[in-house]
């Protein structure tokens, strides 16, 4: 299990009060450092295999081992400190906390993990000094650090939560459609800064899309459409 960052073998999760399955996958790798694009219409069950990747749910059924450890034998705190420590997110809507400044969202996620912490001491990196880095790297000005998160724009707010996901070198980041409101050169710029992060520190990158253009920035794409047998059966 240990060579892959994510592996799954036939798992499958029921939401409650349905009788069939939402998701069904008999088998999943996703190799370290690896960079992939997760596409699938809406239905096709993506909500919800990221929600088992990130913690957030049960495994009901399978196995579903990140980093080689089985979530499956976790219970829900401990799942929740895995998912502080070693994965990043960057959600859709960005979650900023708008009374924040910029740079206290960045620090957040070093505040609620301890592992994050203890890499960048070993790195001889202060927190301050990476959230001010990777900011920076990532194009945001030294003089909107300090401005609540709520005063920047939409692309501004993006890249904010890029850096936040990606302080303290976490193992796994998962972005889930963040460059769906971003016109195309901004897409690109924002794209291969994130790439450079991750390759930086051997991220392994879980890109959630629609958009089959972006294909060249990525190592693979996997089909959820074509794994899920439950929407295999649907479009069958």
């Amino acid at each position: 299990m240990t060579d892959f960052s994510v592996s799954v073998r036939d798992l499958a999760y029921t939401w409650r009060g349905q009788s069939k399955p939402t998701l069904n996958i008999d088998t999943l790798t996703i190799q370290h450092g690896e960079r992939i694009i997760l596409r699938g219409p809406s239905g096709s069950g993506k909500s919800t295999l990221l929600s088992l990747l990130a913690g957030v749910h049960d495994v009901q059924d399978g196995e579903l081992h990140v980093l080689g450890k089985s979530l499956k034998t976790m219970s829900q705190s401990q799942r929740d400190r895995y998912r502080a420590d070693h994965m990043g997110y960057i959600f859709q809507q960005f979650n900023l906390l708008p009374f924040l400044t910029v740079q206290q969202n960045v620090l957040l996620a070093v505040e609620f993990s301890r592992a994050r912490r203890e890499r960048l001491e070993k790195a001889g990196v202060n927190a301050s000094q990476e959230s001010e880095r990777l900011l920076t790297s990532l194009g945001i000005h030294n003089q909107l650090w300090h401005k609540p998160a709520s005063e920047l724009s939409v692309g501004q707010q993006q890249r904010v939560a890029a850096a936040r996901a990606l302080i303290g070198a976490p193992e796994i980041l998962i972005a889930d459609e963040p460059t769906s409101a971003l016109d195309a050169d901004a897409r690109d710029n924002f794209l291969a800064l994130l790439k450079e992060e991750c390759g930086r520190h051997n991220i392994t990158l879980i890109f959630v899309t629609h958009d089959a253009s972006l294909a060249s920035h990525f190592d693979r794409i996997i089909e959820l459409q074509s794994i899920n047998k439950v929407a295999l059966e649907v479009h069958s």
